[in-house]
């Protein structure tokens, strides 16, 4: 079947016509090309769809150029599209879109708000299986199993394929949008998952709902085309097959062919960086500097949770660009920042308190579990890998800039916490998602949610 993709498109490519009620879809016609042009009826117009297969310099790639033109009649709320079907697929096959979408996102679900801490005492410690957030994703319970995602969605428009029984990978790229505006790329499962069907449309359409933040029980307002007699778009895709032993050599390929629809990226009127320091860094010391406890908030104070964090863009990363190359100001502030961050704010597990507000009757620490009962203590432990890695940045940085050791206690915090993470591994065999911020004990496991604590103890 993979080697079909090469030798013979008009078997396995097929047309697609969509009509909707606004997102919800009414209609759909799929067919097949008999030479380069197929002529079908659909929601009222005659349609005229071209595929011309054009030649690629790489010889495990095909380019399909597909024009749709509406001949006679009008149409209304249509989308119009084509679909490669897999019938050699299993569960277990390796699925990405990329930025969005990796071993087709199909894990355990649950349906949370903002923030998505985990309520099921199930999916809690080390051994609960890995679960993610109502994001769209192929399914491991029975149903519907589709992934519908617009190009803008991707850092790049493409989807890819490892099959492990035949050691073979495919990557399917497109443009992102058409004169219609952003295009679509669908994976759907049939219910036996046996066979799976990439989908490319114009313009995308996300059926009856969309996702936000944790969950996609969101209506989606996305609409379709309306077609006059002339009306036509082409969409461009492009098809490649090759060997791939491994879900890395998929990722190598990737890296290698990502740009050749887009070509490289040029960027016009880009705001230098000089320009862009020129106003955080006055932003920065007029608007985030908290003078009372000496460090930098992560907002303007306007909440709890734009005071003190440590890590996720916090107080314990922005002081490294202000030690290398603010102004006087701004380097002895984040020298103060520092002695904060590795004497106030940790913990006696070692770890960095996540989140803290500052009262008129000093801090109030608030932990990552947003208030939630049974999470007060709880830590996210991506906050202080953040805070670890930029932690030791810093501390080189002061020694490359002084020509001496980093003061005594900054080298002992930075230690504290390097040893927390030791601790966490040697104990459970991974860094998890939550500890208990006191104790250092885990408490939702098996994420990546620590692993720039790699980089920290590395440095």
């Amino acid at each position: 079947m993979w080697d079909e993709l090469l030798r013979g498109l008009a078997a396995t490519w097929r047309g697609r016509l969509r009509r909707y009620d606004g997102s919800h879809r009414l209609e759909e016609l799929d067919f097949a090309w008999s030479g380069d042009t197929a002529t079908c009826e659909f929601a009222g117009a005659r349609w005229e769809a071209g595929c011309r297969v054009a030649e690629t310099a790489a010889s495990t790639a095909l380019e399909l150029q597909i024009t749709y033109r509406v001949v006679a009649g009008r149409a209304q709320q249509v989308a119009v599209g084509a679909a490669l079907a897999l019938g050699d697929w299993a569960p277990g096959d390796y699925l990405v879109m990329p930025a969005a979408v990796y071993a087709g996102n199909r894990f355990v679900s649950c349906k949370l708000r903002y923030p998505p801490l985990v309520r099921d005492p199930a999916l809690r410690g080390p051994a609960a299986p890995t679960h993610i957030t109502d994001v769209p994703r192929l399914k491991v319970e029975p149903g519907l199993s589709r992934i519908q995602l617009l190009t803008r969605d991707l850092s790049t428009p493409a989807v890819g394929v490892h099959n492990p029984r035949t050691r073979r990978g495919l990557w399917l790229l497109t443009d992102q949008a058409t004169r219609l505006g952003d295009s679509g790329l669908e994976v759907a499962e049939d219910d036996a998952r046996t066979r799976v069907e990439i989908g490319l449309a114009a313009p995308g359409m996300r059926e009856d709902r969309r996702y936000t933040i944790a969950s996609m029980d969101h209506p989606c307002a996305d609409r379709a085309a309306d077609w006059e007699p002339g009306d036509e778009v082409t969409l461009r895709l492009r098809v490649y097959v090759f060997d791939c032993p491994d879900i890395p050599a998929l990722f190598d390929r990737f890296v290698t062919i990502r740009k050749d629809l887009s070509g490289p990226v040029t960027l016009a009127h880009m705001l230098p960086f000089s320009a862009s320091w020129a106003i955080q860094e006055p932003k920065y010391n007029a608007e985030n500097w908290s003078e009372g406890p000496g460090y930098y908030r992560v907002g303007v104070g306007s909440s709890p949770y734009d005071d003190w964090q440590v890590g996720w863009v916090g107080g314990g990363m922005v002081t490294h660009p202000l030690l290398l190359v603010g102004d006087a100001q701004s380097r002895a502030r984040a020298r103060r920042n520092l002695d904060y961050l590795l004497g106030v704010a940790q913990a006696p597990s070692g770890f960095f308190y996540g989140i803290g507000r500052w009262t008129a009757d000093g801090m109030v620490w608030l932990g990552d579990g947003f208030s939630n009962p049974g999470a007060e203590r709880w830590h996210l432990v991506r906050k202080s890998a953040d805070a670890l890695y930029f932690a030791y940045k810093q501390l080189l940085l002061v020694e490359r800039q002084t020509g001496a050791s980093a003061p005594a206690a900054w080298a002992a915090g930075a230690r504290r916490a390097a040893d927390a993470f030791v601790r966490l591994w040697e104990r459970y065999g991974q860094f998890g998602q939550f500890v208990d911020i006191e104790t250092g004990k885990l408490v939702v496991g098996n994420s990546t949610s620590g692993s720039t604590a790699a980089g920290g103890l590395a440095l």
